[in-house]
């Protein structure tokens, strides 16, 4: 909902995301700045609960290890898993927030770090003491079975695992704390880390750095000649190849992509949890008694809606107070919307003003500059509240032509075309200034159907990919694990191979 409602900033959009939206009758343009920040208030809160009652629920299932009985630890593994899905679903949204505040992204990072360990450790164990009875004490089904051991248990956990560290390496993505939300098609930031580390402080670290030259020379001129090609609109198989990487690299970083990762990861969760409970006919009668095990996740709930309602009132609080300003200061919005600065507007921010001068006083910036800051920063705002929201001074006058101020960590990002703008054949004011031509951009001026094809191809085969994994995880996810590590690791040899070219030349 909060996508469909335009409740995340419009940066995180990328243009895939647009125009399937758009598809799908979504007309409402995102903002820099969203209003409904509810959604994230009330997101923060179920995101803060689930991954506090997920440790809770592993912790205290190894504390009471030698009590319990291979139903409960199954229950208890799969509640646990629930809840990191559903903590996981939530960072989508919450990734202004957690760069506007890093250090609680830094804690945010290590507690999810110790949940992947338990949890991974938790479903491993799960999975070698499947076909034991669930009436048997969990240790006793561990050290002594009395049934054999299911086929390719360790092909399951390996799976298990891989499943795992991708579905938590797609959600650090959300609070990483770099400024850049694309992903370029020839990504190779882990390839040259690599080979910097083997060349560095040896005589071949010149090579190395004329090795990147050479290749981000090669690259440009591969970019103007794939660029040619698509103005002069070739036939439909040739741009298809040309653009169906470029769609994938962008899904790659696509709302849309993280909302079908956590779809998916939040199904196989609820789906093996529903299983588990009815597994091999055990009796549920023990789940129905009122004990503390079945009303804590009740409170939870409560917890929930509690929250839910708290943020309405905030919401409706401030409103009310908005309108509570606009009527103790009717001249102030006739004054703003005149684009007036009379001492009426001089004189609606005093406490802003003062706050400011507090806090330059303790930064060491000198009180004028602090004092005339409010009128240049505020001046294009109609109401102080709307104004208040702003903890930073706005850069939009000094970005230039051709970028955009990203209002939540306000760094001037090079401002990108909507689909729009690219259907009607807009094109940026200093198109000379910029790096580098965008093959996306071109294709969709130039070749529009074509690149709406290889967009609904590249979803079909997505959602096809995520259904073969839950069905046939096991096959699946080792085989695509295996062609990435072989892929990077050709990638690499290819590293050294350009470094060594470079030194013969």
């Amino acid at each position: 909902m909060a996508v469909l409602k335009r409740g995340i900033p419009k940066q995180q959009y990328m243009r895939v995301d647009e125009k399937v939206l758009h598809w799908i009758g979504v007309r409402k343009p995102a903002n820099e700045s969203p209003s409904n920040l509810g959604y994230q208030s009330l997101l923060l809160a179920l995101s803060d609960q689930m991954l506090a009652v997920g440790l809770c629920y592993l912790i205290a299932m190894y504390a009471q290890v030698c009590k319990v009985s291979l139903y409960s630890f199954y229950i208890g593994a799969q509640l646990g898993y629930l809840s990191s899905t559903v903590h996981l679903c939530t960072l989508l949204v919450l990734k202004s927030y957690f760069r506007r505040h890093p250090k609680q992204a830094l804690l945010r990072g290590g507690l999810m770090m110790l949940f992947l360990g338990l949890l991974v450790a938790t479903l491993i164990l799960e999975f070698i003491t499947l076909s034991e009875p669930r009436d048997r004490l969990f240790l006793c089904g561990l050290q002594y079975p009395v049934l054999p051991r299911l086929g390719s248990v360790g092909v399951r956990c390996f799976s298990i695992a891989v499943m795992l560290a991708f579905v938590y390496w797609n959600a650090f993505r959300s609070i990483k704390l770099d400024n850049s939300l694309r992903y370029e098609l020839e990504n190779s930031t882990s390839k040259n880390t690599i080979l910097r580390w083997i060349y560095s402080g040896s005589q071949r670290e010149v090579d190395f750095r004329q090795y990147l030259e050479h290749r981000e020379k090669d690259k440009r001129q591969r970019i103007r000649k794939k660029a040619a090609i698509l103005e002069q609109s070739p036939e439909f198989w040739k741009t298809f190849a040309m653009v169906t990487p470029l769609i994938v690299a962008e899904m790659a970083a696509s709302v849309l992509f993280e909302l079908l990762v956590a779809i998916f990861s939040f199904s196989i969760a609820l789906y093996t949890l529903v299983i588990g409970v009815f597994y091999q006919g055990a009796d549920v009668k023990p789940l129905l008694t009122t004990s503390f095990g079945q009303i804590m996740p009740m409170l939870l709930l409560i917890v929930i809606a509690l929250t839910a309602v708290e943020v309405g009132t905030i919401k409706n609080f401030r409103r009310i107070e908005i309108e509570v300003e606009i009527k103790k200061q009717p001249a102030l919005l006739q004054n703003t919307t005149r684009g007036g600065l009379g001492p009426e507007r001089n004189g609606v921010l005093p406490s802003r003003v003062q706050s400011l001068n507090l806090q330059n006083s303790m930064m060491g910036v000198p009180e004028e500059s602090s004092v005339q800051s409010p009128h240049k920063t505020y001046e294009t705002s109609l109401l102080p509240m709307a104004a208040a929201s702003h903890s930073q001074p706005d850069l939009s006058g000094t970005a230039g032509f051709g970028t955009r101020v990203d209002s939540m960590t306000r760094w001037m990002t090079p401002r990108r075309m909507t689909t729009i703008e690219l259907e009607e054949g807009k094109r940026f004011l200093l198109h000379a200034a910029e790096p580098s031509l965008d093959l996306l951009d071109i294709a969709l001026r130039s070749a529009k159907g074509i690149t709406y094809a290889a967009i609904c191809l590249v979803l079909f085969l997505l959602a096809g990919y995520f259904v073969a994994c839950f069905l046939f995880y096991q096959y699946v996810v080792p085989a695509t694990a295996g062609v990435l590590i072989i892929g990077g690791i050709f990638d690499l040899l290819g590293g050294v191979r350009g470094v060594h070219r470079t030194y013969l030349m």
